[in-house]
Protein backbone atom coordinates (compact mmCIF):
# COMPACT_ATOMS: atom_id res chain seq x y z
CA UNK A 1 0.00 0.00 0.00
CA UNK A 2 1.45 3.58 -1.15
CA UNK A 3 1.93 6.42 1.28
CA UNK A 4 -0.34 9.36 1.25
CA UNK A 5 0.09 12.84 2.04
CA UNK A 6 -1.11 14.20 5.48
CA UNK A 7 -2.65 17.93 5.02
CA UNK A 8 0.33 20.25 6.32
CA UNK A 9 1.46 23.02 5.01
CA UNK A 10 4.91 23.58 4.52
CA UNK A 11 7.28 26.46 5.74
CA UNK A 12 10.41 25.34 5.97
CA UNK A 13 12.33 27.31 7.62
CA UNK A 14 16.07 25.47 7.72
CA UNK A 15 19.39 26.06 8.52
CA UNK A 16 22.30 27.92 6.61
CA UNK A 17 25.92 27.85 6.16
CA UNK A 18 28.95 29.87 5.30
CA UNK A 19 32.00 29.18 3.89
CA UNK A 20 34.66 31.60 5.40
CA UNK A 21 38.51 31.37 5.72
CA UNK A 22 38.79 27.75 4.30
CA UNK A 23 36.01 26.45 6.91
CA UNK A 24 32.55 25.75 6.84
CA UNK A 25 31.05 27.18 9.94
CA UNK A 26 27.60 26.72 10.93
CA UNK A 27 24.63 29.68 11.42
CA UNK A 28 21.44 29.56 14.00
CA UNK A 29 20.00 26.36 13.04
CA UNK A 30 15.83 26.10 12.37
CA UNK A 31 14.01 23.08 12.54
CA UNK A 32 11.87 22.06 9.63
CA UNK A 33 8.64 22.84 10.40
CA UNK A 34 6.15 21.56 11.51
CA UNK A 35 8.14 18.91 12.90
CA UNK A 36 7.99 15.37 11.07
CA UNK A 37 7.24 11.86 11.70
CA UNK A 38 9.84 10.23 9.58
CA UNK A 39 12.58 7.39 8.62
CA UNK A 40 15.57 8.45 6.56
CA UNK A 41 18.45 6.88 5.17
CA UNK A 42 21.37 8.09 3.66
CA UNK A 43 23.27 6.07 1.32
CA UNK A 44 26.51 7.63 0.53
CA UNK A 45 28.62 7.24 -2.59
CA UNK A 46 32.26 6.21 -0.53
CA UNK A 47 34.03 5.74 -3.97
CA UNK A 48 37.62 7.20 -4.35
CA UNK A 49 36.25 9.73 -7.13
CA UNK A 50 35.26 11.82 -4.54
CA UNK A 51 38.28 13.28 -2.58
CA UNK A 52 38.86 12.41 0.81
CA UNK A 53 38.61 15.76 2.10
CA UNK A 54 35.44 16.34 -0.05
CA UNK A 55 34.08 12.97 1.09
CA UNK A 56 34.64 14.70 5.00
CA UNK A 57 31.89 17.21 3.85
CA UNK A 58 29.62 15.40 2.15
CA UNK A 59 29.19 13.45 6.02
CA UNK A 60 29.34 17.03 7.21
CA UNK A 61 26.19 17.74 5.14
CA UNK A 62 24.62 14.81 6.69
CA UNK A 63 24.99 16.27 10.10
CA UNK A 64 23.88 19.70 9.41
CA UNK A 65 20.46 17.78 7.91
CA UNK A 66 20.00 16.64 11.55
CA UNK A 67 20.15 20.09 12.77
CA UNK A 68 16.92 20.69 10.89
CA UNK A 69 14.77 17.93 12.51
CA UNK A 70 13.59 16.86 15.63
CA UNK A 71 15.52 13.30 16.43
CA UNK A 72 13.72 10.75 18.17
CA UNK A 73 11.82 7.28 18.42
CA UNK A 74 8.13 9.17 17.61
CA UNK A 75 9.83 11.82 15.53
CA UNK A 76 12.82 11.43 12.60
CA UNK A 77 15.05 8.44 12.53
CA UNK A 78 18.03 8.47 10.44
CA UNK A 79 20.48 5.74 8.91
CA UNK A 80 23.31 5.89 6.61
CA UNK A 81 25.01 3.32 4.44
CA UNK A 82 28.14 3.68 2.42
CA UNK A 83 29.30 2.28 -1.16
CA UNK A 84 32.04 1.60 -3.03
CA UNK A 85 33.29 -1.94 -4.17
CA UNK A 86 30.75 -3.14 -1.69
CA UNK A 87 27.69 -1.42 0.49
CA UNK A 88 28.08 -1.35 4.10
CA UNK A 89 25.75 -0.10 6.86
CA UNK A 90 26.87 3.00 9.13
CA UNK A 91 24.06 3.50 11.52
CA UNK A 92 20.46 1.54 11.97
CA UNK A 93 17.30 3.49 12.66
CA UNK A 94 17.56 2.48 16.38
CA UNK A 95 21.37 3.24 17.27
CA UNK A 96 20.67 6.77 18.18
CA UNK A 97 17.85 8.67 19.50
CA UNK A 98 19.18 11.64 20.82
CA UNK A 99 20.58 14.46 18.45
CA UNK A 100 23.55 15.54 19.99
CA UNK A 101 25.30 11.78 20.22
CA UNK A 102 24.04 11.10 16.57
CA UNK A 103 26.06 14.44 15.46
CA UNK A 104 29.00 13.01 17.74
CA UNK A 105 28.91 9.81 15.64
CA UNK A 106 28.90 11.41 12.47
CA UNK A 107 31.59 14.13 12.97
CA UNK A 108 34.08 11.93 15.19
CA UNK A 109 33.26 8.48 14.13
CA UNK A 110 32.23 7.76 10.78
CA UNK A 111 34.46 11.16 9.68
CA UNK A 112 37.35 10.16 11.77
CA UNK A 113 40.61 7.93 10.90
CA UNK A 114 38.99 4.70 11.48
CA UNK A 115 35.73 5.80 10.10
CA UNK A 116 34.61 5.33 6.42
CA UNK A 117 36.58 3.74 4.00
CA UNK A 118 36.94 5.05 0.52
CA UNK A 119 37.35 2.43 -2.15
CA UNK A 120 37.98 2.00 -6.00
CA UNK A 121 34.59 1.47 -7.21
CA UNK A 122 30.39 2.89 -7.28
CA UNK A 123 28.17 -0.15 -6.28
CA UNK A 124 25.16 1.78 -6.09
CA UNK A 125 23.02 -0.98 -6.46
CA UNK A 126 25.15 -2.57 -3.33
CA UNK A 127 24.02 0.64 -1.81
CA UNK A 128 20.39 0.26 -2.88
CA UNK A 129 20.25 -2.97 -1.83
CA UNK A 130 21.57 -2.69 1.27
CA UNK A 131 19.17 0.50 2.32
CA UNK A 132 16.42 -1.77 1.59
CA UNK A 133 16.59 -4.84 3.87
CA UNK A 134 19.13 -3.88 6.12
CA UNK A 135 18.21 -0.23 7.27
CA UNK A 136 14.57 -0.49 6.39
CA UNK A 137 14.30 -3.38 8.29
CA UNK A 138 11.42 -3.23 11.15
CA UNK A 139 14.03 -5.86 13.36
CA UNK A 140 16.46 -2.87 13.30
CA UNK A 141 14.08 -0.05 14.47
CA UNK A 142 12.27 1.01 10.85
CA UNK A 143 8.21 2.06 11.54
CA UNK A 144 5.51 0.71 9.99
CA UNK A 145 3.11 4.00 8.35
CA UNK A 146 5.86 6.62 8.81
CA UNK A 147 7.30 8.04 5.53
CA UNK A 148 10.31 6.63 4.76
CA UNK A 149 12.85 8.73 2.31
CA UNK A 150 16.06 7.46 0.77
CA UNK A 151 18.57 9.65 -0.10
CA UNK A 152 21.37 8.66 -2.21
CA UNK A 153 24.17 11.14 -2.85
CA UNK A 154 26.69 10.02 -5.93
CA UNK A 155 29.11 11.38 -8.15
CA UNK A 156 29.35 8.61 -10.96
CA UNK A 157 27.72 6.60 -12.82
CA UNK A 158 27.72 2.87 -11.33
CA UNK A 159 30.06 0.97 -12.58
CA UNK A 160 29.71 -2.18 -10.23
CA UNK A 161 26.98 -4.91 -10.54
CA UNK A 162 25.35 -1.77 -12.17
CA UNK A 163 22.88 -3.95 -13.67
CA UNK A 164 20.81 -4.46 -10.34
CA UNK A 165 21.07 -0.48 -10.17
CA UNK A 166 17.67 -0.28 -11.30
CA UNK A 167 16.11 -3.60 -10.09
CA UNK A 168 16.99 -2.58 -6.56
CA UNK A 169 15.48 0.99 -7.24
CA UNK A 170 12.36 -0.18 -8.21
CA UNK A 171 12.37 -2.56 -5.15
CA UNK A 172 12.58 0.04 -2.86
CA UNK A 173 9.69 2.29 -4.61
CA UNK A 174 7.70 -0.78 -4.51
CA UNK A 175 8.05 -1.05 -0.59
CA UNK A 176 6.66 3.04 -0.44
CA UNK A 177 10.12 4.15 0.03
CA UNK A 178 10.88 7.21 -1.64
CA UNK A 179 14.17 7.64 -3.39
CA UNK A 180 16.08 11.53 -3.79
CA UNK A 181 18.80 11.22 -5.74
CA UNK A 182 21.89 14.25 -5.23
CA UNK A 183 24.39 14.13 -8.34
CA UNK A 184 27.45 15.89 -7.18
CA UNK A 185 29.95 16.65 -9.96
CA UNK A 186 30.29 16.71 -14.34
CA UNK A 187 29.84 12.77 -14.23
CA UNK A 188 26.46 12.57 -12.56
CA UNK A 189 24.26 11.96 -15.52
CA UNK A 190 20.79 13.11 -15.59
CA UNK A 191 19.68 9.96 -17.34
CA UNK A 192 21.11 7.80 -14.61
CA UNK A 193 20.05 9.77 -11.88
CA UNK A 194 16.60 9.79 -13.33
CA UNK A 195 16.37 6.11 -13.30
CA UNK A 196 17.20 6.08 -9.57
CA UNK A 197 15.14 8.94 -8.12
CA UNK A 198 11.23 8.49 -7.28
CA UNK A 199 8.48 10.51 -9.23
CA UNK A 200 8.12 13.98 -9.51
CA UNK A 201 11.56 14.42 -10.34
CA UNK A 202 11.89 18.02 -9.83
CA UNK A 203 11.23 17.13 -5.96
CA UNK A 204 13.90 14.28 -5.80
CA UNK A 205 16.35 15.11 -7.95
CA UNK A 206 18.92 17.60 -7.59
CA UNK A 207 22.65 17.87 -8.79
CA UNK A 208 25.53 20.26 -7.97
CA UNK A 209 28.45 20.77 -10.19
CA UNK A 210 30.73 19.91 -6.68
CA UNK A 211 30.47 19.22 -3.14
CA UNK A 212 31.29 22.52 -2.31
CA UNK A 213 27.89 24.02 -3.91
CA UNK A 214 26.57 21.49 -2.13
CA UNK A 215 27.25 22.88 1.14
CA UNK A 216 26.76 26.45 -0.86
CA UNK A 217 23.14 25.08 -1.59
CA UNK A 218 22.41 23.06 1.57
CA UNK A 219 19.23 25.05 2.48
CA UNK A 220 17.77 24.65 -0.63
CA UNK A 221 17.83 20.98 -0.97
CA UNK A 222 16.76 20.73 2.90
CA UNK A 223 13.48 22.56 2.00
CA UNK A 224 13.22 19.55 -0.75
CA UNK A 225 14.14 17.13 1.84
CA UNK A 226 11.10 18.64 4.46
CA UNK A 227 8.53 19.15 1.20
CA UNK A 228 9.13 15.29 0.34
CA UNK A 229 8.22 13.90 4.14
CA UNK A 230 5.65 16.13 4.89
CA UNK A 231 3.98 15.53 1.35
CA UNK A 232 4.76 11.82 2.39
CA UNK A 233 3.67 11.94 5.95
CA UNK A 234 0.27 10.02 6.29
CA UNK A 235 -1.42 6.82 8.03
CA UNK A 236 -1.96 4.21 4.43
CA UNK A 237 -5.79 4.19 4.99
CA UNK A 238 -7.85 4.76 7.64
CA UNK A 239 -11.21 1.57 7.76
CA UNK A 240 -13.99 2.90 9.18
CA UNK A 241 -16.46 -0.13 9.38
CA UNK A 242 -20.42 -0.38 10.62
CA UNK A 243 -22.82 -3.33 10.72
CA UNK A 244 -24.04 -1.84 6.76
CA UNK A 245 -21.00 -0.94 5.07
CA UNK A 246 -17.25 -0.59 4.69
CA UNK A 247 -15.83 2.89 3.91
CA UNK A 248 -12.15 3.22 2.62
CA UNK A 249 -10.64 6.89 2.56
CA UNK A 250 -7.08 7.51 2.71
CA UNK A 251 -6.87 9.66 6.18
CA UNK A 252 -5.59 12.44 5.10
CA UNK A 253 -8.04 13.28 2.52
CA UNK A 254 -11.24 15.12 3.11
CA UNK A 255 -13.97 12.74 2.86
CA UNK A 256 -17.01 13.66 0.81
CA UNK A 257 -19.92 11.14 2.01
CA UNK A 258 -22.70 12.02 -0.29
CA UNK A 259 -19.91 11.79 -3.09
CA UNK A 260 -18.61 8.71 -2.03
CA UNK A 261 -15.15 10.41 -2.91
CA UNK A 262 -12.33 11.97 -1.39
CA UNK A 263 -10.16 15.17 -2.07
CA UNK A 264 -6.73 16.21 -1.17
CA UNK A 265 -5.50 19.35 -2.47
CA UNK A 266 -1.87 19.94 -3.26
CA UNK A 267 -0.22 23.40 -3.57
CA UNK A 268 2.92 22.03 -4.83
CA UNK A 269 2.66 23.29 -7.91
CA UNK A 270 3.67 20.96 -10.97
CA UNK A 271 2.68 19.97 -14.69
CA UNK A 272 -0.97 18.54 -15.69
CA UNK A 273 0.94 15.41 -16.64
CA UNK A 274 3.37 15.02 -13.40
CA UNK A 275 0.23 16.05 -11.58
CA UNK A 276 -1.42 13.70 -12.33
CA UNK A 277 0.82 11.21 -12.55
CA UNK A 278 1.74 12.47 -8.68
CA UNK A 279 -1.75 11.18 -7.93
CA UNK A 280 -1.45 7.93 -9.33
CA UNK A 281 1.40 6.60 -7.67
CA UNK A 282 1.35 8.05 -4.13
CA UNK A 283 -1.86 7.13 -3.76
CA UNK A 284 -3.77 5.37 -6.13
CA UNK A 285 -5.90 8.48 -7.17
CA UNK A 286 -6.36 11.02 -10.30
CA UNK A 287 -6.78 14.38 -11.00
CA UNK A 288 -10.54 15.40 -9.97
CA UNK A 289 -13.69 14.92 -12.47
CA UNK A 290 -15.87 17.81 -11.19
CA UNK A 291 -18.87 16.32 -12.75
CA UNK A 292 -21.48 17.89 -10.19
CA UNK A 293 -22.75 20.96 -9.07
CA UNK A 294 -22.24 19.40 -5.70
CA UNK A 295 -18.55 18.10 -6.30
CA UNK A 296 -18.39 22.21 -7.30
CA UNK A 297 -19.63 23.08 -4.09
CA UNK A 298 -17.40 21.12 -1.93
CA UNK A 299 -14.16 21.92 -3.80
CA UNK A 300 -14.99 25.42 -3.58
CA UNK A 301 -15.18 24.72 0.20
CA UNK A 302 -11.70 23.33 0.05
CA UNK A 303 -10.31 25.52 -2.14
CA UNK A 304 -11.54 28.67 0.42
CA UNK A 305 -9.68 27.21 3.03
CA UNK A 306 -6.62 26.71 1.44
CA UNK A 307 -3.48 28.61 1.38
CA UNK A 308 -4.32 30.02 -1.69
CA UNK A 309 -7.86 30.09 -1.83
CA UNK A 310 -7.54 32.25 -5.13
CA UNK A 311 -5.19 30.36 -7.36
CA UNK A 312 -6.34 27.55 -9.70
CA UNK A 313 -5.64 24.03 -9.41
CA UNK A 314 -5.44 21.08 -12.16
CA UNK A 315 -8.37 18.94 -12.52
CA UNK A 316 -8.56 15.90 -14.87
CA UNK A 317 -10.58 17.75 -17.93
CA UNK A 318 -8.45 17.99 -21.22
CA UNK A 319 -9.18 17.76 -24.79
CA UNK A 320 -6.45 15.78 -26.38
CA UNK A 321 -8.39 13.51 -28.22
CA UNK A 322 -10.66 15.95 -29.87
CA UNK A 323 -10.00 19.46 -29.84
CA UNK A 324 -12.82 21.58 -27.87
CA UNK A 325 -14.47 18.53 -26.60
CA UNK A 326 -13.49 17.85 -23.24
CA UNK A 327 -13.29 15.02 -20.98
CA UNK A 328 -12.84 14.34 -17.49
CA UNK A 329 -9.49 12.08 -17.83
CA UNK A 330 -10.31 10.82 -14.04
CA UNK A 331 -13.96 8.70 -15.02
CA UNK A 332 -13.85 8.99 -19.02
CA UNK A 333 -16.89 10.86 -19.40
CA UNK A 334 -17.21 14.43 -21.32
CA UNK A 335 -16.94 18.03 -19.17
CA UNK A 336 -20.65 18.88 -18.86
CA UNK A 337 -19.90 22.59 -18.19
CA UNK A 338 -19.17 24.96 -19.79
CA UNK A 339 -14.77 25.57 -20.09
CA UNK A 340 -13.40 28.67 -20.90
CA UNK A 341 -10.92 28.41 -23.49
CA UNK A 342 -7.33 30.98 -22.57
CA UNK A 343 -4.85 30.79 -24.75
CA UNK A 344 -5.17 27.57 -25.93
CA UNK A 345 -4.74 25.58 -23.48
CA UNK A 346 -5.99 21.92 -23.28
CA UNK A 347 -5.74 21.31 -19.70
CA UNK A 348 -9.10 22.58 -17.29
CA UNK A 349 -8.23 24.50 -14.27
CA UNK A 350 -10.88 24.83 -11.57
CA UNK A 351 -11.43 27.93 -9.12
CA UNK A 352 -13.12 28.40 -5.78
CA UNK A 353 -15.45 29.62 -7.85
CA UNK A 354 -16.92 26.89 -10.05
CA UNK A 355 -15.32 28.51 -12.55
CA UNK A 356 -13.37 26.02 -15.46
CA UNK A 357 -11.10 27.19 -17.55
CA UNK A 358 -8.49 26.37 -20.02
CA UNK A 359 -4.57 26.78 -19.40
CA UNK A 360 -1.70 25.54 -21.22
CA UNK A 361 -0.84 21.70 -20.41
CA UNK A 362 2.99 22.34 -18.99
CA UNK A 363 2.68 25.16 -17.02
CA UNK A 364 2.57 24.29 -13.29
CA UNK A 365 0.02 25.18 -10.94
CA UNK A 366 -1.22 22.90 -7.49
CA UNK A 367 -3.70 20.44 -7.95
CA UNK A 368 -6.58 18.31 -6.49
CA UNK A 369 -6.75 14.53 -6.68
CA UNK A 370 -9.54 12.53 -6.13
CA UNK A 371 -10.16 9.01 -4.88
CA UNK A 372 -13.40 7.48 -5.14
CA UNK A 373 -14.34 4.46 -2.18
CA UNK A 374 -16.55 1.21 -2.16
CA UNK A 375 -19.56 1.49 0.13
CA UNK A 376 -21.03 -2.15 0.34
CA UNK A 377 -23.01 -4.15 2.11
Amino acid sequence: MKYLMIAVAVFAALMQCAYSEGRWKRRTKQICTPSPVADVAFVLDASNSIPKNKFKQVLRFVSDFVDTVEIGPEKVQLGIVHFSLTAQTDMLFNRFHEKERMKEFIDEDLSGENGIRQGKRTNTSGGLYVMRNEIFNPANGARQGVPKVAIVITDGKPNEDEEFTIPNANAAKQDNITIMVVGVGQNAKRKNLEAIASEPHDLNMITVGSVDTLLQEDKSFFDKICETIVLDECPEVVYENSAECEERCPACFVKQHSLQTCHRLITKEMSWADADVFCAERYGARLVSVDSLEEHDELGILMDNSESPNAAYWSSGNDFISRGNFVWAGIGLPVNQSVEAHGGGHCVQVRSNGRLTTADCDSTRGFICEKSYYVGL
